[in-house]
């Protein structure tokens, strides 16, 4: 890491609330730069170069609340915002193309995620455990719902699945005890009272 960004981080791991300054010269959010950093409230990337963040990068930043990620970020790694809290909102930037494994898992106060249509890769249990969700549009660029990645987001009501679809991953709505309407390619799949499986 980068002399000021150690610092930071050292900032960051204590209780109290502190926001920190990404500087314009970083291009890669490593891997788990800020991971367990319980202090860090908010992130100001001054770069437009970052194209990656890295796996657990913010795993477990529980105070986290807010952070506009920037125009250039290509990938977004496994666990890289794992078990982030207080963050209720995430705008993806339109030139991500992929979402690690469990990147926002148990994100539990998270309610709306926007996605742009140029992600083609979501892996599984990305969005998963995240109970307070309600918005979230499926790019029609993705062409696979992978293993688990709603499962247990009890508040998401309609799921629009785009035309592009094939494949439907093991459990990936389940627990999701509130959906009541699923649509594909025009037409209703399911809708409440119809009985569903939630084993």
């Amino acid at each position: 890491l980068h002399k000021e960004y150690r610092r930071q981080r050292q900032m960051c791991i204590r209780d109290r609330p502190i926001t920190i300054s990404i500087p314009s010269s970083v291009t890669s959010i490593e891997k788990s730069a800020f991971s367990g950093c319980t202090g860090l409230s908010g992130i100001e990337i001054d770069s437009n170069s970052i194209v990656n963040i890295k796996k657990n990068a913010f795993y477990n930043c529980s105070s986290l609340n807010g952070i506009e990620l920037p125009n250039s970020l290509v990938e977004i790694g496994e666990k890289a915002f794992f078990g982030c809290t207080s963050l209720v909102y995430i705008k993806i930037p339109d030139n991500v193309t992929k979402i690690g494994a469990f990147a926002f898992q148990s994100c539990s106060k998270l309610q709306s995620i926007h996605m742009f249509d140029n992600v083609t890769v979501i892996e599984k249990y990305a969005f998963s455990k995240c109970p307070e969700l309600t918005n979230i549009n499926i790019p029609r660029s993705l062409r696979s719902i992978e293993e688990g990645l709603f499962w247990q987001d009890s508040k998401l009501t309609k799921v629009i699945i785009p035309n592009g679809i094939e494949n439907i991953g093991m459990c990936a709505f389940k627990e999701c005890r509130n959906l009541t309407s699923v649509s594909y390619k025009g037409c209703l799949l399911y809708t409440s009272p119809s009985p569903r499986d939630t084993r």
